[in-house]
Protein backbone atom coordinates (compact mmCIF):
# COMPACT_ATOMS: atom_id res chain seq x y z
CA UNK A 1 0.00 0.00 0.00
CA UNK A 2 1.29 2.91 -1.00
CA UNK A 3 2.07 6.17 1.66
CA UNK A 4 0.32 9.44 1.29
CA UNK A 5 2.74 12.09 -0.61
CA UNK A 6 4.25 14.38 1.81
CA UNK A 7 3.33 17.58 2.25
CA UNK A 8 5.12 20.51 0.72
CA UNK A 9 6.65 22.99 3.20
CA UNK A 10 4.54 25.53 4.59
CA UNK A 11 5.81 29.40 4.80
CA UNK A 12 4.50 32.30 6.32
CA UNK A 13 4.80 35.74 7.31
CA UNK A 14 5.64 36.72 10.40
CA UNK A 15 5.39 40.10 12.09
CA UNK A 16 4.16 41.88 15.20
CA UNK A 17 0.36 42.58 14.77
CA UNK A 18 -0.82 46.29 13.80
CA UNK A 19 -2.94 48.28 16.01
CA UNK A 20 -4.77 51.50 16.23
CA UNK A 21 -3.20 52.16 20.19
CA UNK A 22 0.20 52.58 20.22
CA UNK A 23 1.66 50.03 23.70
CA UNK A 24 1.78 51.43 27.25
CA UNK A 25 5.67 52.58 26.45
CA UNK A 26 7.51 55.06 25.05
CA UNK A 27 11.46 54.81 23.62
CA UNK A 28 12.47 57.92 25.27
CA UNK A 29 16.64 58.12 24.24
CA UNK A 30 16.45 57.08 20.47
CA UNK A 31 18.27 60.42 19.67
CA UNK A 32 21.50 59.40 21.83
CA UNK A 33 21.40 55.56 21.08
CA UNK A 34 23.92 56.64 17.98
CA UNK A 35 25.19 59.95 16.54
CA UNK A 36 22.66 59.98 13.90
CA UNK A 37 19.69 59.69 16.34
CA UNK A 38 17.95 56.51 14.82
CA UNK A 39 17.53 53.19 15.97
CA UNK A 40 18.49 51.30 12.84
CA UNK A 41 21.79 51.21 11.41
CA UNK A 42 23.15 54.07 9.27
CA UNK A 43 23.80 53.49 6.48
CA UNK A 44 21.56 50.70 5.72
CA UNK A 45 23.80 48.85 3.21
CA UNK A 46 27.60 50.60 4.05
CA UNK A 47 29.39 48.26 1.43
CA UNK A 48 26.38 48.57 -1.38
CA UNK A 49 22.83 47.28 -2.04
CA UNK A 50 22.59 43.65 -0.68
CA UNK A 51 26.27 43.72 -0.22
CA UNK A 52 26.66 41.29 2.92
CA UNK A 53 27.31 40.45 5.92
CA UNK A 54 26.51 44.42 6.90
CA UNK A 55 22.93 45.30 6.20
CA UNK A 56 20.02 47.35 7.17
CA UNK A 57 18.56 44.50 10.10
CA UNK A 58 21.77 44.35 12.02
CA UNK A 59 21.54 45.76 15.30
CA UNK A 60 24.29 48.65 16.22
CA UNK A 61 26.76 49.57 19.22
CA UNK A 62 24.38 51.96 20.63
CA UNK A 63 26.44 54.70 23.03
CA UNK A 64 23.64 53.41 25.59
CA UNK A 65 21.13 50.71 25.90
CA UNK A 66 17.25 51.78 24.44
CA UNK A 67 15.37 53.07 26.94
CA UNK A 68 11.38 52.29 27.50
CA UNK A 69 9.42 54.81 29.82
CA UNK A 70 6.24 52.81 30.72
CA UNK A 71 2.57 54.65 31.18
CA UNK A 72 -0.51 53.41 30.87
CA UNK A 73 -1.38 56.77 29.32
CA UNK A 74 0.24 56.18 26.38
CA UNK A 75 -1.96 53.46 25.39
CA UNK A 76 -3.02 49.41 25.79
CA UNK A 77 -0.71 46.80 27.74
CA UNK A 78 2.23 46.03 25.94
CA UNK A 79 2.44 42.51 23.89
CA UNK A 80 4.99 39.95 24.07
CA UNK A 81 6.31 41.59 20.52
CA UNK A 82 5.75 44.77 19.00
CA UNK A 83 6.87 46.82 15.95
CA UNK A 84 9.24 49.83 15.69
CA UNK A 85 10.92 50.85 12.60
CA UNK A 86 11.65 47.11 11.16
CA UNK A 87 12.68 45.84 14.66
CA UNK A 88 11.28 44.42 17.07
CA UNK A 89 10.92 45.05 21.51
CA UNK A 90 10.24 41.71 22.81
CA UNK A 91 9.58 40.54 26.72
CA UNK A 92 12.27 37.77 28.30
CA UNK A 93 9.04 35.15 27.02
CA UNK A 94 9.13 35.70 23.92
CA UNK A 95 13.07 36.19 23.64
CA UNK A 96 13.13 33.00 25.17
CA UNK A 97 11.01 31.25 22.49
CA UNK A 98 12.97 32.75 19.41
CA UNK A 99 16.42 31.58 20.58
CA UNK A 100 14.50 28.15 21.36
CA UNK A 101 12.91 27.91 17.85
CA UNK A 102 16.25 29.07 16.02
CA UNK A 103 18.63 30.24 18.14
CA UNK A 104 21.11 31.64 15.11
CA UNK A 105 18.23 33.91 13.76
CA UNK A 106 18.32 37.17 15.69
CA UNK A 107 20.33 39.30 17.87
CA UNK A 108 19.57 41.49 21.12
CA UNK A 109 19.92 44.37 23.43
CA UNK A 110 18.54 44.55 26.52
CA UNK A 111 16.83 47.53 27.41
CA UNK A 112 16.43 49.63 30.51
CA UNK A 113 13.04 50.01 31.41
CA UNK A 114 11.12 52.25 33.67
CA UNK A 115 7.65 53.49 35.11
CA UNK A 116 7.11 56.97 34.96
CA UNK A 117 6.42 56.59 38.84
CA UNK A 118 9.55 55.80 38.70
CA UNK A 119 9.21 51.34 39.46
CA UNK A 120 11.12 49.31 37.39
CA UNK A 121 9.31 48.54 34.21
CA UNK A 122 8.85 44.75 32.68
CA UNK A 123 11.99 43.22 31.17
CA UNK A 124 12.01 43.60 27.79
CA UNK A 125 14.73 43.13 24.84
CA UNK A 126 15.24 45.06 21.38
CA UNK A 127 14.76 42.86 18.66
CA UNK A 128 16.79 41.80 14.80
CA UNK A 129 15.93 38.98 12.78
CA UNK A 130 19.56 39.53 11.15
CA UNK A 131 19.72 36.32 8.87
CA UNK A 132 18.94 37.60 5.44
CA UNK A 133 17.77 34.93 2.56
CA UNK A 134 17.89 36.30 -1.22
CA UNK A 135 14.68 36.47 -3.17
CA UNK A 136 16.47 35.73 -6.36
CA UNK A 137 17.87 32.52 -4.47
CA UNK A 138 14.29 31.58 -2.31
CA UNK A 139 11.62 32.69 -4.42
CA UNK A 140 9.70 30.31 -6.57
CA UNK A 141 8.83 32.58 -9.62
CA UNK A 142 7.04 29.95 -11.64
CA UNK A 143 4.53 28.80 -8.39
CA UNK A 144 4.43 32.49 -7.64
CA UNK A 145 1.01 33.97 -9.24
CA UNK A 146 0.34 37.88 -9.32
CA UNK A 147 3.64 38.35 -8.99
CA UNK A 148 5.84 40.24 -11.66
CA UNK A 149 9.57 39.86 -12.03
CA UNK A 150 11.44 43.31 -12.62
CA UNK A 151 15.26 43.42 -13.18
CA UNK A 152 16.80 46.42 -11.59
CA UNK A 153 20.13 48.26 -13.19
CA UNK A 154 22.01 46.62 -10.58
CA UNK A 155 21.16 43.25 -11.57
CA UNK A 156 18.64 42.45 -8.28
CA UNK A 157 15.03 41.59 -9.19
CA UNK A 158 12.25 43.03 -7.62
CA UNK A 159 9.16 41.38 -6.80
CA UNK A 160 6.01 43.14 -7.79
CA UNK A 161 2.93 41.86 -6.30
CA UNK A 162 0.17 43.27 -4.08
CA UNK A 163 0.69 41.08 -1.36
CA UNK A 164 3.13 38.37 -0.54
CA UNK A 165 0.34 36.10 0.03
CA UNK A 166 1.07 35.11 -3.70
CA UNK A 167 4.91 34.66 -3.60
CA UNK A 168 6.34 30.96 -3.31
CA UNK A 169 9.39 29.81 -1.80
CA UNK A 170 11.61 27.07 -2.61
CA UNK A 171 12.23 25.25 0.40
CA UNK A 172 15.29 23.34 -0.87
CA UNK A 173 16.81 27.07 -1.03
CA UNK A 174 15.51 27.80 2.32
CA UNK A 175 17.10 25.06 3.52
CA UNK A 176 17.13 24.45 7.77
CA UNK A 177 16.22 28.35 8.44
CA UNK A 178 12.83 28.68 10.54
CA UNK A 179 13.06 32.32 10.92
CA UNK A 180 14.69 34.67 8.28
CA UNK A 181 14.08 38.15 6.29
CA UNK A 182 14.01 38.19 2.64
CA UNK A 183 16.37 41.58 1.06
CA UNK A 184 13.87 41.84 -1.53
CA UNK A 185 10.82 41.50 0.20
CA UNK A 186 11.96 45.02 2.16
CA UNK A 187 13.25 42.94 4.77
CA UNK A 188 9.97 41.38 5.51
CA UNK A 189 10.58 38.24 8.39
CA UNK A 190 8.85 35.21 7.31
CA UNK A 191 8.98 31.73 9.02
CA UNK A 192 7.96 28.00 8.59
CA UNK A 193 5.19 25.65 10.00
CA UNK A 194 7.54 24.65 12.91
CA UNK A 195 8.00 28.12 14.14
CA UNK A 196 4.27 28.95 13.30
CA UNK A 197 2.86 25.93 15.66
CA UNK A 198 5.55 26.54 18.16
CA UNK A 199 4.43 30.38 18.83
CA UNK A 200 0.40 28.89 19.22
CA UNK A 201 1.54 25.96 21.42
CA UNK A 202 3.74 29.19 23.23
CA UNK A 203 0.88 31.11 24.29
CA UNK A 204 2.55 34.44 23.63
CA UNK A 205 0.53 37.74 22.22
CA UNK A 206 1.50 39.97 19.48
CA UNK A 207 1.94 38.49 16.29
CA UNK A 208 0.09 38.34 12.96
CA UNK A 209 0.95 35.37 11.04
CA UNK A 210 -0.17 34.62 7.94
CA UNK A 211 0.25 31.97 4.96
CA UNK A 212 2.01 32.96 1.63
CA UNK A 213 1.85 30.86 -1.13
CA UNK A 214 -1.58 30.74 -1.60
CA UNK A 215 -3.35 30.86 -5.29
Amino acid sequence: MRGRKPKAPQYYRFSAALTVRPPFFELVNEERLQACGSLLAEPGWPDGYAQLTRHPWRLPDYREPPRLLFDKKFGRPARDVEAQDGLWFVTSAMKAFLERVDPGACEYRKCDTEWSSGEAGPEYWLCSVTRVLFGRDVIDVDKSTNVKVRIEPDGFPTYQTISDRYVHLKPEAVGAAHLFRIVEMDGRVYCDQFVKDSYKAAGLKGADIYKIGVE
